[in-house]
């Protein structure tokens, strides 16, 4: 049939011996009409046109937001087009369906949902991503579109107690480990409150706790003096000034008992009646060494506690308590505890902070490093960047650590990330007019990948006569399709 002008197609009649007359699309170099403000791509009859329906997402960990994304055949070929996000922690991204079957000049439509995990691992800021489009049978046409993810921040400190509840005839201390659930750092002065009865002391008083990170504080609640009469018990609680958004106050509980019980305190007017009787010596030996109540020396530094013992008349053992986050050399425990009445010359066993303790490094690859040293940083922890351009990941994104994920550091420790600076982009120069083995040679030498395409042209038989991409730089492995020009069918 005879060509056909049409106002936004146009035609022209392809022949090949022996075969029926086909009709193929000539491609204007414009965008599908049914969207302007896409990204196309086309090579040797094969063609796509992506269109992003939002490029700037904002999601909270834990939650999911989500974009749609329409694609278009605009070749002339059934295309099997293959939907990908890339740039974020895997996990992160589902799209549905992966892959969009399209008949000429058909469309279709697939939803990319983020759903980072609420944990401290989603690090809070915008994250650069690209959607990508590409023909599964003709790698070249590649429809890329860049966005950003914002991920939201968002603070959940927890608190676990050891132990939650105590019997005690003096004061008590309480072991409370807070840990941040969330993605941002949370500065706060710890709050105890134990009403008119117990006074409450916290050390340390102000917490700072970076995504990830933990600490361990020691409460010490000291009621008033109970020489005799029923059980008390005392309720203490514990929370961050001014953060209920933040974490729960955590209530403690404190059973007093009396000093000196019923039969005791009866018992005890029968033995000074007979110290009466028998005498001063005897009543000076008893008095020297009678029971006493065990001093608190929680939170005191080690010489200080040591001196308050031995004035007492106790014997001093010192351990060293792993696991602590107080100073050095302050008392983080102690046994028996304060309060119990003891002989003179019982020994009390105190555990000593060693200093700050260790914990595990995080898993950095894969993330931004800049959002990875923010958190690095506010673990105390010493940051370098390496950049390494051998890379396929994107560009600022962790390619390595040193040390690796899970080691044992603490605050002070140097730690390197490895960053990508994108793949190395190569010179390429024009091939056209040079003969097929050379230019396959000069591909082959600048580590590029060929793909052959021909066309009849009998001036350039067996020579480069166009080449896709032209001149210029392109990244290291890319694909250059060389078209090779061949001798005219005979005509029938």
């Amino acid at each position: 049939r005879p060509a056909v002008a049409r106002p936004e197609q146009q035609y022209r009649l392809v022949r090949k011996p022996a075969d029926p007359v086909a009709v193929e699309p000539i491609d204007l170099g414009r965008a599908a009409p049914w969207s302007t403000n896409g990204v196309g791509s086309s090579d040797a009859g094969h063609g796509l046109y992506l269109v992003v329906e939002a490029h700037e997402l904002t999601v909270a960990p834990g939650t999911e937001t989500s974009t749609a994304v329409r694609v278009r055949n605009t070749g002339s070929h059934v295309e099997r087009a293959v939907v990908e996000v890339r740039g974020l922690p895997a996990g992160w991204v589902t799209v549905q369906p992966p892959e969009l079957h399209l008949d000429v000049a058909a469309e279709g439509t697939a939803v990319v949902r983020f759903h980072p995990p609420r944990g401290p691992a989603s690090a809070r800021g915008r994250m650069p991503l690209e959607f990508a489009v590409l023909s599964a049978s003709n790698p070249t046409v590649r429809c890329t579109d860049g966005g950003t993810l914002t991920v939201e921040e968002f603070a959940d400190v927890r608190a676990a107690v050891e132990p939650a509840s105590v019997t005690s005839r003096g004061a008590a201390t309480f072991a409370v480990t807070l840990e941040n659930h969330g993605n941002r750092t949370v500065s706060r002065r710890v709050v105890a409150t134990g009403g008119d009865q117990v006074r409450a002391r916290v050390q340390p008083a102000t917490v700072e706790l970076a995504p990830g990170a933990s600490a361990v504080l020691a409460v010490v609640a000291t009621p008033r003096r109970l020489v005799s009469g029923a059980p008390r018990t005392h309720t203490v609680t514990v929370g961050l000034d001014g953060a209920d958004d933040v974490m729960a106050s955590v209530p403690l509980q404190l059973h007093q008992q009396p000093v000196l019980p019923p039969l005791v305190f009866k018992a005890v007017l029968v033995v000074l009646a007979g110290v009466l009787v028998i005498g001063g010596a005897s009543a000076r030996s008893w008095w020297k060494a009678r029971p006493r109540p065990v001093p608190v020396v929680a939170g005191m530094t080690k010489d200080a506690a040591s001196s308050a013992l031995k004035k007492k008349g106790f014997v001093v053992q010192i351990e060293v308590a792993a696991g602590s986050d107080l100073p050095k050399d302050v008392v983080v425990r102690q046994s028996p505890l304060p309060g119990l009445l003891k002989r003179a010359k019982t020994t009390v066993v105190l555990g000593v902070s060693g200093g700050s303790a260790s914990f595990s490094l995080l898993d950095a690859k894969g993330k931004l490093a800049d959002d990875v040293r923010k958190v690095l940083e506010g673990q105390k922890l010493v940051v370098s960047i390496e950049t390494r351009a051998d890379s396929n990941l994107p560009t600022g994104t962790v390619i390595d650590q040193d040390p690796k994920p899970d080691a044992a550091v603490a605050a002070g420790t140097k730690v390197k990330l490895v960053v990508s600076g994108g793949k190395p982009r190569i010179s390429l120069p024009s091939l056209v007019g040079f003969p097929e083995d050379a230019a396959l040679a000069k591909l082959n030498e600048l580590k590029l990948v060929a793909r052959i395409a021909t066309t009849f042209d009998d001036a350039n038989v067996g020579r480069v006569v166009a080449q896709s991409p032209g001149a210029g730089t392109v990244e290291e492995g890319s694909t250059v399709v060389l078209t090779m020009g061949r001798a005219s069918a005979p005509k029938p």
